[in-house]
């Protein structure tokens, strides 16, 4: 087997890693593996093309794109529920905001008739 076979043999191997440290919810973990993957394939697709199979590398070119098209829509469903939960907290904010005038008294009583001192 050639050498850059084996790189991108690796790179299957770290991209199924990833993807499980993504399904797991480990971004930082994931990250690293996604540079890792990166790394192994920009190194095999560099080394000199004599000795290569064509169809043995087209059939692991295939297989890295299927892993990586797994791994992008699992990012975009953890990139979608991050999005859900920021959203949900920031209107939790307002209506805990909205509470606090209430008690408050806030800034909507202006009347010569009521003493917030006593």
């Amino acid at each position: 087997m050639s050498e850059s076979l084996r790189m991108l043999d690796q790179a299957l191997d770290v991209g199924r890693r990833e993807l499980e440290f993504l399904l797991a919810g480990e971004i930082e973990q994931a990250e690293a593996l996604a540079h890792e993957r990166g790394d192994l394939i920009n190194n095999a697709l560099a080394q000199e093309t004599t000795g290569r199979d064509p169809l043995v590398l087209r059939d692991r070119i295939g297989e890295l794109q299927e892993l990586h098209n797994r791994i992008t829509s699992q990012a975009m469903r953890l990139r979608e529920e991050v999005k859900a939960d920021l959203l949900r907290t920031r209107q939790e904010g307002k209506r805990m905001d909205g509470y606090r005038s209430g008690v408050r008294g806030g800034a909507g009583v202006q009347s010569r008739f009521i003493s917030k001192h006593g």
